[in-house]
C-alpha cells in the first residue's frame, strides 16, 4: 500500500497540536496530581465527582498516557484538592513550569467551549507567579 503524501510535504502535527498543552518533562503534572491526591486521601473517583472531569481522563493523566490537562481543568482539580495553582506548581522546576505554561498559552489562543473568560483570567493571574515568562502572553490572548 502506498503512503499518501500531502502536496506540500508530509503533514505532521507539532507537539501540543490539536488544542492540548504539550507534556511537561517526565509527566510531572500527573505525578504531582497523584502525590496531592495521596496526601489528601482522595481517589480518582472522588476527584472526578468533585470536578466533573471523567475518571478515565484523570487516570490517564496520572499514568502519563495523555497530555497535560487544559488550564481550566487543572484549576478545577487544584480547587478540589484545596491548593492554589501556585501551590501546585511550587515543587516544579522553572523548566517544568514553563513547559506547561507554553502549552496552556497555545491552548488559550484556540477558542475553548465552556471556558469562561473569568476562568482564563484566573489561570493567567496564577501564571504571574508560576511562569512570569508566559503570564503577559496569556493575558494578551484573553483580551483579544
Amino acid at each position: 500500500m502506498a503512503k499518501h503524501t500531502h502536496p506540500t510535504g508530509p503533514k505532521t502535527r507539532p507537539k501540543g497540536a490539536g488544542g492540548r498543552p504539550p507534556n511537561t518533562p517526565d509527566g510531572v503534572i500527573g505525578k504531582r496530581l497523584a502525590a496531592l491526591m495521596a496526601e489528601r486521601q482522595i481517589n480518582q473517583s472522588e476527584l472526578s465527582r468533585l470536578t466533573d472531569i471523567p475518571q478515565a481522563r484523570i487516570s490517564n493523566l496520572i499514568r502519563g498516557k495523555v497530555a497535560n490537562p487544559l488550564p481550566h481543568r487543572l484549576a478545577a482539580m487544584c480547587r478540589a484538592l484545596g491548593v492554589s495553582l501556585t501551590e501546585f506548581f511550587d515543587p516544579l522546576t522553572t523548566e517544568e513550569r514553563d513547559a506547561y505554561c507554553a502549552g496552556a498559552v497555545a491552548v488559550a489562543a484556540v477558542p475553548m467551549n465552556g471556558v469562561s473568560p473569568g476562568e482564563l483570567r484566573d489561570v493567567a493571574d496564577a501564571f504571574a507567579e508560576i511562569s512570569p515568562r508566559y503570564a503577559a502572553t496569556m493575558r494578551d490572548l484573553i483580551r483579544e
